[in-house]
């Protein structure tokens, strides 16, 4: 969860006039839990004048370029230097995915962030003249008071469900392992690709299916050890997930990396899962996909987070991860929004085969073995709970 928030002690403030919303979102930080830290290329006494001059305490945690010495060339080191987060972690002893960083410049506090590995979020209400393309946007103070309360405060473990078992090489997780009544609000987002409005205010259901996917990708690390994302594609030739392929394009900007919609080409239609029943099989999957040749040089020792709508028995993951780690990847971790089973099969394939091309091998040469995953509830609930009983009044 979230435990140190920096601002940059300027706009992302409102100083110097804060308003009410804003000064009660700094007065609620201590129930949170939360520590206010201020990260600026300005000077230590400029931030302090802010503070006082509005009438707030002035934060523990300040770093300024005067806290930070100089570059080998002998000049002070600014923003978006990541040293700026690296000392405030060192202050408050948290990880940093326990940090998210609220900036107005994306020249300075968005890349800041993103060269440090936190979450950049924008602050749209600042009246400063900065661009702010990175980053989540956050359109008031209240806006940012309640992604803290309803997402950023979630406890580990974060995911639904999952697998992970070092010795095979197998990480495997789902956002959801209990979709209860969720089902068909995520079959119509993820499925027909149709957005639904929530609540009285009116909330759009996938922006807050997004922020729960983001947001869970940040808390659990796993922001930080993927340097490339891609969608699985769908069961026809040139078919890939709009909702997904808008999700991953904007997870790679939060988090500097490279998002290869088209990394798995299927070259030939599959089967529709959901019409095969107990025909279902991981052949139709391995035998309809392949690696892009465009991205051979691009992939080799990355890893790469393969993120697909639905899954059952783990097919499409684990015929991703195949295909990926023979094509030169260094590990993959396979993503789905929400799981059907709770088991994962795991294939075991002994014979060689060239990912970039069609699947050469027989369907007797892939052998599979069902493991059991986690399932965890807290994970579900909180989402119920906290986040779509509480936008859906």
């Amino acid at each position: 969860m979230i435990k140190v928030i920096i601002f940059d002690g300027d706009g992302t403030l409102q100083f110097p006039n804060p308003s009410e919303e804003m000064r009660n979102f700094i007065a609620l930080l201590p129930e949170l839990g939360i520590t206010m830290a201020i990260a600026s290329n300005g000077s230590r006494r400029q931030i302090i004048n802010n503070f006082e001059a509005a009438d707030l305490d002035v934060p523990d945690i300040i770093v300024t370029p005067a806290d930070l010495g100089t570059t080998s060339a002998g000049r002070l080191i600014k923003k978006p230097s990541p040293d700026f987060v690296y000392r405030i972690r060192k202050l408050t002893q948290v990880e940093l995915n326990e940090i998210m960083y609220v900036g107005d410049d994306d020249n300075t506090d968005a890349f800041c962030a993103i060269n440090a590995g936190v979450l950049p979020l924008a602050a749209k209400y600042s009246t400063a003249n900065t661009p702010r393309n990175y980053g989540f946007q956050i359109t008031t103070p209240s806006n940012l008071e309640g992604y803290i309360k309803r997402f950023a405060k979630q406890k580990e473990p974060y995911f639904g469900w999952s697998f992970q078992n070092p010795e095979l090489g197998v990480d495997t997780r789902a956002v959801f392992g209990d979709q209860g009544s969720l089902k068909e609000s995520l079959r119509s987002i993820l499925k027909e690709e149709k957005d639904q409005n929530i609540g009285k205010n009116q909330i759009s259901a996938r922006v807050l299916l997004f922020m729960s996917f983001m947001t869970q990708l940040y808390l659990s690390g796993i922001s930080t050890q993927i340097d490339v994302v891609a969608v699985y594609p769908g069961h026809m030739t040139g078919k890939f997930n709009k909702t997904l392929s808008v999700f991953l394009d904007y997870t790679a900007k939060l988090f500097n990396d490279k998002f290869y919609r088209d990394l798995l080409v299927r070259h030939i239609d599959a089967p529709k899962s959901q019409h095969q029943g107990a025909a279902r099989n991981i052949f139709d999957q391995f035998r309809t996909i392949h690696v892009n040749e465009n991205y051979r040089r691009k992939i080799q020792g990355k890893t790469i987070l393969i993120l697909d709508d639905f899954t059952t028995a783990g097919y499409s993951l684990e015929t991703a991860r195949h295909m990926l780690l023979k094509a030169g990847a260094s590990k993959v971790i396979g993503l789905a929004i929400a799981k059907f089973r709770r088991t994962h099969a795991v294939a075991e394939i002994k014979e060689t085969w060239d990912p970039y091309q069609p699947f050469s091998l027989k369907q007797s040469d892939i052998k599979l073995t069902d493991y059991p995953g986690v399932s965890n509830s807290n994970s579900d609930n909180h989402f119920f709970h906290h986040i779509w009983n509480h936008y859906n009044r």
